[in-house]
């Protein structure tokens, strides 16, 4: 992928950075199976910039997905971000916690 980095302009030592650089975007998806109605979903993404393999982006999501029935969907997640080159004000490390809920039709 081609990505494009614009930061803004402020009083950081990187402020008005620009940079566009490819990245390679991959992911490898895992699916098990704890019950009959609960799945345990880990994806994990790795982008390293490809003129310095150094500088890589990194995203691991874990979901555990429950169906109660046919029609509802229901799914806790942990997501883990890192970034080895952040803005100068960013942390290199972010966490989330993701809950959600599906309807079918």
């Amino acid at each position: 992928m081609l990505e494009y980095e614009q930061l803004r302009n402020d009083g950081e030592p990187d402020a008005g950075r620009e940079r566009l650089d490819p990245r390679l975007s991959s992911y490898v998806m895992g699916r098990v199976k704890l019950m009959e109605n609960m799945h345990l979903v880990e994806t994990l993404y790795v982008q390293p910039r490809l003129t310095r393999f150094a500088d890589v982006r990194v995203l691991n999501e874990t979901m555990l997905t429950v169906e109660p029935n046919e029609r509802f969907t229901f799914s806790m997640g942990f997501i883990l971000t890192y970034d080895a080159d952040p803005p100068a004000t960013v942390s290199r490390f972010d966490t989330q916690l993701r809950s959600a809920m599906g309807v079918k039709f």
